[in-house]
């Protein structure tokens, strides 16, 4: 389903969890980042893509301020879009620090040029800080 503005076209994206943890939202953080990547590829690097992501994951996995991450691959391969990344970090800050290195770079090596990336900022309330404040 493609639904047209004058200046956008929103598609519908019908997707199953290829890997990471399901990205459900941090518990318990205040402030984060969140991160969308929006990937458009031909089905034929598909696979390689699904690949190098599991490697750039496990990276990130190690570096401090990493909440956790998803993607997803399309159900439907006439979709231009093949996977969405949705990533948590503590903050863009360290985000970008993690990003701007070496190691990083030589992981999405082919890919580097197919991220779209999408920076939000997301403010979580949490019941039970909200619960110790009013007391």
């Amino acid at each position: 389903m493609r639904l047209r503005s004058r200046k956008a076209v929103f598609t519908a994206f019908k997707a199953e969890l290829a890997d990471g943890c399901g990205y459900q939202g941090s518990r318990g953080a205040l402030d984060t980042m969140v991160l969308v990547d929006v990937i458009r590829l031909d089905e034929a690097q598909m696979a390689g893509y699904a690949a190098m992501w599991g490697c750039a994951n496990a990276y990130m996995r190690t570096k401090p301020g990493y909440v956790g991450a998803s993607l997803y691959r399309t159900l439907d391969l006439g979709n231009p879009i093949k996977f969405i990344n949705l990533a948590e970090w503590e903050s863009t800050e360290v985000f970008f620090a993690a990003l701007d290195t070496p190691e990083f770079m030589a992981i999405i090596g082919p890919y580097k040029d197919d991220f779209s990336l999408y920076l939000s900022s997301k403010r979580t309330q949490v019941a039970s800080a909200a619960l110790a404040e009013a007391k």
